[in-house]
């Protein structure tokens, strides 16, 4: 299961080091349009505006991590809960009829148990790549 919390902090590196060029095509215009929002003072800086999203950021990581690394944060929230792969799904019929159950429920439980436990793992590649704090969920 080990391999699956590495593969799964993998892509959440590359996610984040390996911004494609299109994603930062436009950024002033961006820019512009926030101030444009209701309520924002017309007085705010670029660099206003980019804290203010870095900070949003560090609290949704935040708040994400804390839901997720949880008992049950991924195998109980059928918007995020790891079904069994599709080469699985193929023969999970047989192996009911065949009396494997338990062990199939016992797989697809595994895979979302190592989701959670790589959550906090993922909060501190997202504080090394950004120098911010992710509060730490308690264990």
């Amino acid at each position: 299961m080990k391999s699956i919390g590495k593969i799964f902090v993998g892509l959440l590196v590359c996610a984040f080091c390996l911004q494609p060029p299109f994603a930062k095509a436009g950024i002033g215009d961006f820019f512009e349009e926030i101030k444009k929002v209701p309520g924002i003072r017309g007085d705010l800086s670029n660099n206003d505006v980019v804290e203010g999203l870095k900070q949003a950021l560090e609290i949704g990581t935040s708040n994400a991590v804390k839901s997720v690394s949880t008992g049950n944060g991924y195998y109980e929230n059928p918007k995020i809960k790891i079904p069994l792969p599709a080469s699985v799904q193929k023969v999970k019929r047989l192996l009911l009829l065949a009396g494997y159950g338990p062990q199939v429920d016992a797989f697809e439980l595994s895979m979302n148990r190592a989701a959670e436990q790589a959550a906090p793992i993922c909060c501190r590649v997202y504080e090394f790549r950004s120098g911010s704090v992710c509060d730490q969920p308690s264990s």
